[in-house]
């Protein structure tokens, strides 16, 4: 089955399932809610796993690529990306993004391409996907990319709030396409999210809130 063929299969499944899924997803977020509120009020400890449940962080080495989730923090993210680049951990950057949703819409795949070469990076060593518009567009586009040209191991760079579900849903995607890679992950270091007191940041909270309603989605759609 061709990306463009999965791609639809998940659209309607999603559709057929949307209902269902927005009810639980609302009860999931009130109680989300209260929890988080009451944790605000009586424990850090509390506080602080909730945060480090969501990042998942592995002891670098080399492998076939760096891959780069487009998204919040996309500076970021390639920033570290590139860092490990120069340090000689992978001789590819596979750059996963599609067009933005912001009024001032442009390609996240292109315009990291076209900083990663500001900064010195030779334009060869990119691999664009700029078809993506979800973690499980990037994820499905990557592991196309990565049987196309042989690759079997990847660093993924992301925030770390997101490295939890990013990994989880390349898992699925693997099982159901019959392909083993090893994933090695490494959050940027440049994240405003940060595990011993993202809740005194009100937008990094909402990060926080948004990734829990779209991990347990993910959990019910895929």
């Amino acid at each position: 089955m061709n990306v463009e063929s999965r791609l639809e299969k998940h659209r309607l499944k999603k559709r057929t399932r949307r209902k269902k899924l927005m009810r639980l997803l609302t009860s999931f977020f009130f109680l989300l809610i209260i929890v988080v509120v009451g944790c605000f009020i009586y424990s850090e400890k509390i506080l602080t796993y909730i945060g480090g449940n969501l990042v998942v962080k592995n002891q670098i080495k080399k492998a076939d690529a760096i891959v780069v989730f487009g998204g919040g923090e996309k500076l970021e993210r390639l920033n570290h990306a590139i860092t490990l680049y120069q340090q000689g951990y992978a001789p590819k950057i596979v750059l996963s993004g599609g067009i933005s949703k912001s009024p001032d819409s442009f390609n996240w795949a292109k315009s990291m391409k076209e900083y990663g070469m500001r900064k010195g990076v030779p334009a060869g060593v990119f691999i664009v996907d700029d078809r993506a518009e979800s973690t499980y567009d990037n994820a499905l586009h990557t592991i196309d990319i990565f049987r196309k040209e042989g690759f079997s191991t990847g660093i993924l760079v992301t925030s770390p709030y997101h490295t939890k579900r990013s990994l989880w849903t390349l898992k699925q995607i693997e099982k159901e396409s019959r392909v083993k890679l090893e994933w090695v992950l490494s959050p940027t270091t440049e994240s405003s999210f940060y595990i011993q007191n993202w809740w005194k940041n009100k937008m990094v909270r909402s990060f926080v809130i948004e990734e829990y309603v779209k991990l347990v989605a993910y959990k019910l759609i895929y």
